[in-house]
């Protein structure tokens, strides 16, 4: 019963960020109390070896870098107890949930889950957008989870913001993983429905205007390469045939939807082209005022690594120089420069090193057995929603962290399963 539970979570989580609280908190609190139950009862943790210290050390660096920054003038004891749950206290916890994945029917059922969740975003983001334009006869009042972004850029008359948007990052590149590892999935859900999340979830992302989303779009494929080339997933001539056809329709679609939406005027796609360019110029006189803010922050930045360079400043510390929230001075757009400044060159090398290593697992696992090639799915969603992280502070968020915990409970589940298990 309880796992179920921890279903409905994972898919608030998703679907939508910062908000029901009560519900979340409830449920984390009986999932947190089932866990101590059964480790109790079983005395022991349910972790292989690797995932068990891989933890340790994630936690330890958590510990470490948020105490750290006490013994700076730019943090205080305060700023230190807000970001322990970020980088210390939902470790913990993620870490006491992930065994519940040793149940493999439940990871069929999480992957039916993102499935749903993309289908619930899309749709939720396609027609609140349809509806502030006019096409659709409902209320845009009714749609509460989403706000609209009004005059900022020519390319759409009307662009929306949501915070499950950020769930796209993750979930757009799995299911396309997914529908060119169709004989190969754990995810039990027709091809058609797979395949009409991953159209839905890419025109959303249009809707939205978020260039970390649309770059993921075009950079996926290359991921998805990449994975496919390093595990050495073995495709019969029948299934790379069958992945030329699926391309050859992706690419069908993506025509007819641009066509229609030039067609239509809802989207202008040069302005639209020229706005999402921008994005990448980072100068001081970009057009953009976003990116020349990133821009102005790099400089700054590193000039406040190079005060502590080995060490950095620690987690709660904020720039001497830059300071992007005053409710959160730690959080920085420029997630990866700030966590080089506050932990320095060893903390930096640390925290790859531990994601790096969920990556070089994942393929090993693989490449040893074919069986667990539908583990790739979800480290290719992870490894693009890692790339969005560079610019947005998403894992400063407990809503956002499970991108990089899902795949190391997969790994534990792998390592654990006595059949088929690697360690």
């Amino acid at each position: 019963m309880f796992k179920y539970f921890g279903i409905i979570l994972f898919f608030l989580m998703m679907s939508t960020p910062f908000d029901f609280y009560g519900v979340k908190i409830f449920i984390m609190i009986l999932l947190f109390l089932h866990r101590i139950f059964i480790i109790i009862k079983k005395q022991k943790l349910e972790l292989s070896k690797s995932i068990f210290y891989w933890f340790v050390t994630l936690i330890f660096f958590g510990f470490f870098f948020s105490f750290w920054s006490l013994f700076f003038p730019y943090s205080n004891i305060n700023n230190v107890l807000k970001v322990l749950p970020v980088y210390f206290i939902w470790p913990i916890f993620y870490m006491l949930l992930i065994p519940y994945l040793l149940d493999e029917e439940l990871i069929i059922i999480l992957n039916k889950t993102m499935v749903m969740a993309s289908l619930f975003i899309s749709f939720y983001l396609i027609l609140a957008f349809l509806s502030l334009v006019g096409l659709l006869p409902i209320n845009f009042d009714n749609f509460t989870l989403v706000k609209p972004i009004l005059g900022r850029s020519e390319s759409v008359e009307a662009q929306l913001f949501m915070p499950a948007v950020t769930a796209l990052l993750f979930l757009n590149p799995f299911l396309l993983t997914n529908i060119l590892l169709s004989s190969h999935k754990k995810i039990r859900m027709p091809n058609i429905v797979v395949f009409c999340s991953f159209i839905l979830t890419t025109i959303a992302i249009l809707v939205t205007g978020r260039r970390s989303l649309m770059l993921n779009v075009l950079i996926s494929p290359v991921v998805i390469w990449f994975f496919f080339r390093f595990a050495h997933i073995k495709l019969m001539p029948k299934e790379r045939k069958k992945i030329v056809k699926i391309l050859i329709l992706l690419a069908f679609v993506g025509v007819c939807t641009l066509s229609y939406i030039a067609y239509t005027g809802l989207v202008d796609l040069g302005e639209f082209w020229s706005f999402f360019i921008k994005g990448f110029d980072l100068s001081s006189n970009s057009d953009d005022v976003g990116s020349s803010e990133r821009g102005g922050q790099v400089s700054l930045m590193l000039k406040s690594w190079m005060d502590n360079p080995i060490l950095g400043s620690g987690l709660a510390s904020s720039s001497e120089y830059v300071i992007r929230s005053e409710s959160s001075p730690w959080m920085y757009e420029l997630s990866y420069l700030a966590l080089l400044f506050q932990t320095g060159i060893v903390g930096i090398i640390i925290y790859f090193s531990l994601l790096v290593w969920l990556f070089i697992k994942a393929i090993i696992i693989v490449k040893k057995n074919n069986y667990y090639s539908y583990i790739i799915p979800v480290f290719i969603g992870c490894f693009c929603f890692l790339v969005g992280c560079a610019s947005n502070p998403y894992l400063q968020a407990f809503d956002h962290m499970w991108a990089i915990f899902l795949p190391a409970g997969l790994i534990n589940y792998c390592n654990k399963n006595p059949l088929k298990g690697i360690e």
